[in-house]
């Protein structure tokens, strides 16, 4: 019996979620045929399908677009354009839709009605260049971050670039990144600001909790508790020059990690690790934290 390729793995409310690659096996020169699957987690059968018409969407802006488009999937939460494209390299769920960048379905691979506040990623959650022309947002017009965490109430991101939008510069020897805790019950008011301009239709530190600059770049972040865990480069040393930057940046100055208050951002401890961390590669269970790290291996930290 020909199985089809399974390129990426989703769960939710009993059900399993793919992207499989339905095109016959025998022959690889055949073009793919790339469908969305839905299946009984329990027995495997299947309940719906979709086909994936195309990944682009017809309105992406051609400077936010992936630097790969590795389909992979990824539990979280819910994207806010309503354009045809299934352009994502992760797919989100927060339980009742399933989020493909600029498409929202049911968990029966219809279009949803409503979309809810989900996390999303304007060049995909796997590109681990952040710029001044991408971002991570959470559904709210002001917030955007290189890479951010929520646990639905508030969100902690780590900010290098101030602001997404053409004319926006970052300099960091001067505080090293920012991060950075909004509130997302609090309002969002239009800023005096914007003239016509969408990015600056409102203020960025509207939501504010707390905010704390950190020596080290933002590579991977983590919520668990009141404890909030972000990893990255070295951003800080005696000598500041150009190649001391560009090392880090390679990776090759090693990684460190901070946990910090996510009540008042408070510093609670700093980490050394075996390497620099690779991107978005932390993750807390059972009362440990797991680093994956750009090497190859991962630390794990915790009783």
């Amino acid at each position: 019996m020909a199985i089809p390729m399974v390129v990426n793995l989703v769960s939710s409310k009993g059900r399993l979620f793919a992207i499989e690659d339905t095109a016959p096996p025998d022959n690889p020169f055949l073009p793919a045929r790339f469908m969305l699957v839905a299946r009984n987690a329990f027995n495997g059968k299947k309940l719906w399908r979709r086909k994936i018409t195309r990944w682009e969407a017809e309105t992406m802006y051609i400077k936010t677009q992936p630097l790969q488009q590795q389909r992979r999937m990824a539990t979280g939460f819910p994207i806010v354009t309503k354009t045809p494209g299934f352009n994502s390299d992760v797919i989100v769920t927060e339980g009742t839709n399933l989020y493909m960048h600029d498409k929202a379905l049911n968990l029966e691979l219809a279009d949803a009605e409503k979309e809810e506040r989900h996390l999303a990623a304007s060049s995909g959650f796997t590109d681990g260049a952040p710029q001044h022309r991408t971002l991570w947002s959470i559904g709210v017009r002001g917030i955007s971050a290189d890479i951010m965490v929520s646990d639905g109430t508030k969100y902690v991101e780590v900010r290098g670039f101030p602001d997404f939008h053409n004319h926006s510069y970052f300099d960091p020897r001067l505080n090293g990144y920012t991060l950075f805790a909004g509130d997302l019950s609090i309002p969002q008011k239009t800023s005096p600001k914007a003239k016509g301009n969408w990015y600056l239709n409102t203020d960025f530190d509207q939501y504010k909790l707390w905010k704390l600059n950190i020596p080290i770049t933002g590579k991977a972040i983590a919520m668990a508790g009141d404890t909030v865990f972000v990893a990255g480069e070295p951003m800080k040393f005696d000598n500041p020059s150009f190649e001391n930057y560009v090392a880090a940046y390679a990776g090759e100055k090693g990684g460190q990690m901070l946990a910090v208050s996510a009540t008042d951002g408070k510093k609670i401890a700093e980490y050394e690790l075996q390497a620099a961390p690779a991107w978005d590669g932390i993750a807390a269970a059972n009362g440990k934290l797991y680093v994956c790290l750009a090497d190859g291996t991962i630390q794990c930290m915790g009783k």
